[in-house]
């Protein structure tokens, strides 16, 4: 690809996870930026086939589920204190 066919992406990682992918990067003999791609386009292939089998929107959904459960509890919580 060349560079005025793309856009440039930028993302903050913590630094254990930056020493991680030096190392790999190192390893591979590529550079971070060729590496930072290969993961991009490997976690969308990745994503796409999931998406095609509705996977995604049941995750999304389990998400959202799992929030509403515990904002109920928090609910539920506050209730009773307030009882006792």
């Amino acid at each position: 690809m060349r560079r005025e066919d793309g856009v440039a992406v930028a993302c903050w990682i913590d630094r254990g996870t930056a020493d991680r992918f030096d190392r790999i990067a190192k390893k591979l003999n590529i550079s971070k930026s060729r590496l930072a791609r290969n993961l991009l386009m490997s976690g969308l292939d990745d994503a796409e086939v999931l998406d095609s089998m509705g996977l995604l929107t049941l995750a999304n959904m389990i998400e959202e589920t799992k929030k509403r459960i515990r904002i109920m509890k928090e609910e539920a919580r506050v209730m009773v204190q307030a009882e006792g």
